[in-house]
């Protein structure tokens, strides 16, 4: 990317950004986008235009070299400050967004993106910034305006009409996610991401089919990314094929194969197969290998009991209510066999 759309990194696993949502598991890029474009100092800055242009230059330089040392807190006080006497740079005010994301202040950085954007020039990239900002912000309806702003100025960007798809997912359009991300794709072919969000919505849709023809194009471009597994799974376990979505999975080793997402799928395809004691066995594996999630323990005490090991059952039980989870406690007030 260019100076201009360098994307920094959110919550990173296994290549991609993995968000859950209402208990379901999709799959976005990092949004924080570090935009610094040097502008001159507006007319009559400082005691003349040119000596205007050196001091602004001057807090522009020193608020980078700042960052760089990892002194973001200073980086900010000078942009700060900056901000005040030159309040129609935007330059200035992009370089600031920058730190104030840096520190995870993102309500304050789309502030500077907003005025920012109203000093112009409204730019392709200063909005796509501007909507990664947003939606760090939980300001979804301005992130989607931006996103759609950055795709009418620049409609030839897959990566920008896939982060409106996105957007729209979130936001529950899902036929006009479908378009953008359609759009992204035949821009850019290989962007796998694009694929496994389409994937996703058509999950949203209860197109199951349609999902498993779209990830297996996720697939194919990165195949040992787990997002697309989990979302293949899914859409085979509702197609009733409990099975397939346990061969997706079963291989995999932990830690990913005691993920939530996937510890989901594997009990609920292990129940349909009438296959308790394997999913108690599960459970049990994937608590051993986290002794510190009651209600990990608590769920395989459940399933244990279903299994008939009462023994068992009851020693993770107490675990749970060791690590808090009240709920267990029943199961060990419950008489054996009851």
């Amino acid at each position: 990317m260019g100076e201009g759309q360098r994307a920094g990194t959110g919550r990173t696993w296994a290549g991609g950004v993995l968000v859950a949502t209402a208990g379901v598991l999709f799959v976005v890029v990092g949004v924080l986008v570090w935009l610094v474009i040097r502008s001159p100092a507006p007319a009559g800055a400082g005691t003349g235009s040119a000596r205007g242009a050196m001091a602004l230059e001057a807090v522009l330089d020193a608020g980078e070299r700042y960052l760089r040392e990892g002194d973001a807190g200073k980086a900010a006080a000078v942009l700060s400050e900056g901000v005040r006497d030159y309040s129609q740079s935007q330059a200035l005010r992009l370089s600031y967004a920058k730190v104030l994301v840096s520190l995870r202040r993102f309500a304050e950085a789309y502030e500077q993106y907003e005025k920012a954007l109203a000093i112009g020039p409204r730019e392709p990239g200063i909005e796509f910034a501007a909507g990664g900002v947003a939606s760090e912000a939980g300001l979804r309806e301005r992130a989607l305006e931006h996103y759609a702003a950055a795709v009418a100025g620049e409609p030839g960007n897959a990566r920008y009409a896939m982060f409106l798809g996105q957007a729209q997912m979130q936001a529950g359009d899902l036929p006009a996610a479908t378009g953008s991300l359609l759009r992204a794709t035949r821009l850019e072919p290989d962007l796998a991401i694009a694929w496994g969000t389409l994937a996703e919505v058509a999950l949203r849709q209860n197109r199951s089919e349609l999902a498993i023809q779209h990830i297996a194009r996720a697939r194919a471009l990165e195949p040992n990314l787990l997002a697309w597994r989990i979302i293949e799974a899914r859409a085979r376990k509702r197609l009733g094929d409990p099975r397939g979505a346990l061969m997706l999975l079963d291989g995999l080793d932990p830690p990913e194969l005691y993920e939530p997402p996937v510890r989901r799928i594997m009990v609920e395809a292990y129940g349909m197969l009438g296959r308790t004691a394997d999913a108690a066995r599960y459970l049990g594996s994937a608590a051993d290998a986290d002794r510190t999630d009651g209600q990990l323990a608590y769920e395989a005490a459940v399933w244990a009991r279903r299994a008939g090991d009462e023994g068992g059952s009851r020693e993770l039980a107490r675990r749970a209510v060791t690590l808090g989870n009240e709920r267990a406690r029943s199961l060990l007030e419950e008489k054996p066999g009851g």
